[in-house]
């Protein structure tokens, strides 16, 4: 049986595995059977060993080569046959890393979990495949198949203002998904960001699907938001809807026997149908009728609308009505420095003022002036903030407003003009710094119908648009009528004219004269040859040109040169740079 013997070892031929006696493990390495002091020793694949002053030793035949193979992989998995996560050698097939996949072919999908790898005995390769504990064959593909900690469901990892339900997601070591909803994903316990499905990579690591979110973290907290009621969308938790007098929670809003209401003891619900504002209370709790939440408002107004911000009042921590403890705020003129040129006209004093529903102190400004925090050139997000409960100002939702020191002042903003940048942004099409504009209401292209281009400050983000824009006084920024832009421009040009066509004595047809002292032509309008052939092209070098008799005209917002008149009326057009020559 090819056993080889050595004064002190015991091995087998390369690729042979090595038996003790009966066991029906192998040696793990060939030839580690030694003589120690009279004795052999060594140790089985199966983690035993021996000590015996005499053995009997058996060799077997090797075992088929495995076929590594991706396609067995399953279609919820994600499989790695190339890379050291796949052990395979003459004696086992196992994965060092994730859950090893065998089949009987190469057919996609055709891969069954092998729990503890295969073994090679007697040429055969044998161990538990699926529900088979006595899997043999000769003719094995492999490969193995990531496998992941299974998530952990946390409805902490969804936004605040959302309903969202861990019980709904569909767990296994090899994918995370929601059976319903938008699944929330997060490394740890808050800030999750909105996935299709989680799966699991190389590595036991958790990635998102759209592969473009950047995820990769070993523990996995999801959660699933949930649909409270058919018809109507779910309200949104809004904790700054609740009235400056009370304390609020927005977590113990819910939905009991169809009725949106408060879970905590004695806990009052609070509505609006849009933001900024107070929401006013709601005894009953609201219901969907149709597509709107629906129901009667404690003042005995009706409430009925598609949207509705919703938080619960917790009645223990409220500290009662008194809404004069918060710290003053004192007017503090800013220095002009913190404002770009020509944009702060006016400087106001903050005024104190009394909001009646809830007899609470408040500032305010009179219109069209803005609130802004003192000394900075930042608007107070909330204008007329009004003393809370709490003792805090609600100068900013969701955050306090805690340098009242610094004071307030009162101001209306203009938008300045934009600088303009020299260099074309298209360079098929003309362009020009012409703009008629008011600091505070619009900036346009003089040229009507023509396009604007924007930039933002780094000449790296552009939007264009024919639309005219409009100043924010209560930011000192310029947004396009659609509300389309997205960031705040800083750089402009108007896209007008046509690119001046290049006289070329290369541009003529073999055997032909051409004379390019025959040119007619006006800036952004039209060019021809008074009447002779037009030879023009897109290369500088050409002896068979385009030829017309009829005038090019030129269409300035897209920078397009156009004829009727090419090879006897076809139609024939540029944009951007080209040459020409006229015939003789």
């Amino acid at each position: 049986d090819d056993v080889i013997e050595n004064e002190n070892s015991v091995s087998c031929p390369n690729g042979h595995n090595l038996f003790v006696g009966t066991t029906t493990a192998p040696v793990t390495v060939p030839g580690a059977i030694t003589c120690v002091d009279g004795m052999w020793t060594g140790e089985l694949q199966d983690g035993s060993s021996f000590y015996q002053e005499s053995i009997t030793v058996t060799c077997d035949a090797p075992c088929p080569v495995p076929n590594k193979e991706m396609e067995i992989c399953l279609a919820t998995g994600v499989c790695d046959s190339t890379s050291t996560s796949l052990d395979a050698n003459p004696a086992t097939i196992k994965c060092t890393q994730g859950q090893l996949l065998v089949s009987e072919s190469s057919s996609v999908g055709s891969g069954v979990i092998s729990p503890d790898g295969l073994t090679c005995v007697a040429g055969v390769w044998k161990g538990t495949v699926g529900s088979n504990t006595n899997y043999e064959s000769t003719n094995v593909h492999v490969t193995c198949m990531a496998v992941c900690e299974l998530a952990i469901g946390d409805d902490q990892v969804c936004p605040d203002e959302l309903f969202c339900d861990s019980s709904l997601l569909d767990k296994t070591t090899m994918q995370t998904k929601c059976t319903s909803g938008t699944m929330y994903i997060s490394p740890s316990e808050t800030d999750g960001v909105a996935v299709e499905l989680a799966t699991c990579v190389t590595g036991g690591l958790w990635a998102a699907s759209p592969t473009t979110i950047d995820f990769a973290s070993v523990t996995l907290h999801a959660s699933c938001t949930r649909t409270l009621t058919e018809g109507c969308s779910n309200p949104i938790k809004w904790n700054e809807v609740c009235p400056p007098n009370l304390i609020c929670k927005e977590d113990f809003v819910d939905i009991d026997g169809g009725v949106l209401k408060c879970t905590n003891t004695n806990g009052k619900l609070y509505v609006a149908s849009s933001i900024p504002s107070y929401g006013k209370y709601a005894p009953n709790g609201l219901t969907c009728v149709g597509s709107s939440w629906s129901g009667v408002l404690g003042d005995g107004a009706a409430f009925d609308s598609a949207t509705a911000y919703v938080t619960c009042e917790q009645p223990d921590e409220t500290s009662g009505t008194d809404c004069n403890s918060c710290v003053p705020v004192p007017f503090a003129e800013p220095s002009e420095e913190l404002f770009t040129e020509a944009q702060l006209y006016e400087f106001k004093n903050i005024e104190k003022a009394v909001e009646d529903e809830f007899s609470c102190n408040s500032l305010k400004c009179t219109p069209p002036n803005r609130l802004y925090f003192g000394t900075t050139a930042h608007v107070v997000q909330q204008q007329n903030p009004i003393c809370k409960a709490n003792g805090e100002w609600d100068a900013m939702p969701g955050l306090p407003w805690t340098n009242v020191t610094l004071g307030a002042y009162c101001a209306t903003l203009k938008c300045p003009l934009l600088k303009n940048f020299v260099d074309c942004h298209d360079q098929k099409v003309g362009c020009n710094g012409d703009v008629a504009w008011s600091a505070d209401e619009y900036l346009r292209c003089k040229m009507s119908g023509s396009p604007m281009v924007v930039a933002d400050e780094t000449q790296t983000t552009f939007f264009t648009t024919t639309d005219q824009f409009l100043c924010d006084l209560s930011t000192g920024t310029w947004f396009d009528e659609q509300r389309k832009i997205a960031f705040k421009p800083a750089f402009y040009q108007c896209k007008y004219g046509c690119a001046n066509p290049e006289k070329s004595t290369r541009v003529c047809p073999a055997g032909t004269t051409c004379d390019p002292s025959n040119t007619r032509y006006e800036s952004n309008s039209f060019f021809d040859c008074k009447g002779k052939t037009i030879y023009t092209s897109e290369v500088n070098v050409n002896s068979a040109p385009a030829m017309t008799t009829q005038p090019y005209t030129c269409t300035p917002f897209t920078g397009e040169w156009t004829t009727n008149g090419l090879n006897g009326g076809e139609l024939h057009s540029f944009t951007g740079k080209f040459f020409f020559n006229c015939g003789k």
